[in-house]
């Protein structure tokens, strides 16, 4: 058995195997079509060189903590039914991620079919999403903001909305930090042949202040891509103008960050309809270095974190988390810790999707000394993810 990157011409191979595992159609008329993407894939390959297993790998760069870190999404991920419960798929997300380690990605995202699963491989719940249907007219007390709404043409420049996106995320946790070709992914759309919106709010100052992107091909209705807004009055203007397309659009629907309250939004929020979605799940896959993202400013201190991980036995330890100056360190130590957890629990709340204090309620982590000042490092924070693996 061997675990590698694939050869172009091996592309081909990988479809066939996820389309047996998927059952899902594959054209290979065009073997250089049927190459493309082929550097992101890992596969296993059994003693006769055939794979077994793959998954695919993205390198992204997203916001943590007020900064920016490597982030490894996994997408994907499948096993030939015959070649099922071998261990497989187990040993390649090992490959994978000490890969991604030496890659300097200090954690790793993916969407699953089964949580229970992906736990295995110390990957744990880091977002939630509202699914909504809002009637548009919920929003007409909203209109008549000063402003102006403006749909962006395809082919305009998206400065605006780059402007609009950075300032949503700078305190949000997991939003990708977008290059050129990913903007032209996500808003390079034509309204009139794509049936794809995004409307631009501009405040009373001239100046972009939220964008609204959605999709309306499946009939009257708008199904929300991304939204940003610099803060809610932003949101609140731009939802007051999309009232106007009632009563021919009759709904806003779609997957929303789960931090939007939308029934302080709406006039009337019985007519609210919102579902819980759980979107996504990520692993710390270098714990030093995650643990060197966390931010403390009031003053010096210092705490020891014990983490214990089942898959990745460089990241069992102490580490001492420091605080100097403004500065962050973190070393490994024999000292006592005070505060310990496990891998896939720090996934969780270094992140900020739980606190420290909900994964202690929930038994997630244990607090034996240095509560007040961990509970402060650690607080709930808003997660913004619009991208997929």
């Amino acid at each position: 058995m061997v675990i590698r990157k694939i050869a172009p011409e091996e592309n081909i191979e990988i479809s066939k195997l996820r389309s047996v595992a998927y059952n899902s159609r594959k054209d290979f008329s065009d073997p250089q079509k049927a190459a493309l993407g082929y550097e992101t894939v890992r596969a296993v390959f059994d003693d006769c060189g055939r794979p077994a297993a793959t998954l695919c790998t993205e390198p992204y760069t997203v916001t943590f903590n007020g900064s920016q870190a490597q982030l490894a999404g996994v997408g994907a991920v499948a096993s030939l039914p015959q070649e099922r419960g071998r261990g497989h798929v187990r040993k390649l997300f090992g490959h994978c991620l000490r890969e991604m380690r030496e890659e300097g990605q200090i954690l790793s995202y993916l969407f699953p079919f089964s949580n229970p699963l992906y736990r295995k491989f110390g990957y744990e719940l880091a977002n939630i999403k509202q699914n909504i249907i809002i009637p548009l007219s919920a929003f007409g007390h909203l209109d008549g903001q000063p402003g102006r709404a403006e749909l962006m043409e395809y082919g305009r420049d998206i400065g605006d909305i780059r402007q609009i996106y950075a300032a949503c995320v700078q305190n949000r946790n997991l939003a990708a930090v977008r290059s050129d070709k990913q903007w032209r992914e996500m808003f390079e759309h034509d309204k009139y042949s794509e049936l794809i919106s995004t409307y631009i709010w501009y405040g009373a100052d001239g100046r972009p202040a939220a964008y609204l992107s959605f999709d309306s091909s499946a009939g009257n209705d708008m199904t929300v891509r991304e939204t940003a807004f610099n803060d809610i009055a932003a949101l609140k203007s731009l939802l007051g103008f999309l009232s106007r397309f009632h009563p021919y659009y009759k709904t806003l629907r779609g997957d929303v960050p789960g931090f939007i309250d939308w029934t302080l939004l709406a006039e009337e929020p019985i007519v609210v309809e919102s579902k819980l979605k759980t979107s996504g799940m990520c692993r710390v896959v270098d714990v030093e270095k995650v643990l060197a993202y966390t931010r403390h400013r009031e003053a010096n201190a210092c705490v020891n974190i014990g983490v214990t991980d089942d898959f990745l036995d460089f990241n069992n330890g102490v580490f001492a988390l420091s605080f100097e100056g403004g500065q962050t360190s973190v070393k490994r130590t024999d000292a006592e810790p005070d505060l310990v957890c496990t891998a896939r629990s720090l996934a969780a709340f270094a992140t900020g999707f739980v606190s420290l204090e909900q994964a202690c309620r929930y038994g997630m982590a244990s607090v034996t000394g240095k509560r007040e000042l961990l509970y402060s490092l650690f607080p709930k924070k808003e997660i913004f993810m619009t991208e997929t693996y």
